[in-house]
């Protein structure tokens, strides 16, 4: 997975956009034209937090945690069948996060009155009907 700067501009664009609306809303004539796949998330924390800058920092929020949402949603995930366990629970955020051939990554964040959106954009998309088995690996052993 690579980096693309043009990506995370659109993706800062659309957190803003997102945080001035309240809504997680996908933008989807952006997305089908320029085959992006995207997962939207927020954290709203009282008293107000300015978002980590790095990871030594305390007291504030991290976007890791957002991403550990997604990536959670494993739980609902059946590597045998590619599909998910509870049909009504989430799960097609874990596949675009570990999805294979999704290359390039940019995201963007937004903040304010408590409220952080993020916005993770990926290409090629993922997700695609068919091609769960080919593109979400399973766990690997670590042998602990």
């Amino acid at each position: 997975m690579t980096w693309n700067e043009e990506i995370a501009e659109g993706a800062r664009n659309w957190s803003q956009f997102l945080l001035q609306n309240k809504s997680l809303l996908s933008e989807v004539d952006v997305l089908n034209s320029q085959n992006l796949g995207e997962n939207l998330g927020f954290v709203f924390s009282l008293p107000e937090q300015a978002i980590c800058s790095n990871s030594s920092e305390t007291s504030c929020v991290r976007c890791s945690q957002v991403v550990s949402a997604w990536y959670n949603e494993i739980s609902n995930y059946n590597f045998d069948t590619g599909s998910p366990i509870d049909p009504s629970e989430e799960w097609l955020h874990f596949t675009q996060v570990v999805w294979r051939s999704s290359t390039e990554l940019g995201v963007g964040v937004a903040s304010g009155g408590g409220y952080h959106y993020v916005v993770a954009r990926y290409k090629p998309r993922g997700n695609l009907v068919g091609m769960f088995a080919r593109n979400v690996p399973r766990l690997l052993s670590t042998g602990l």
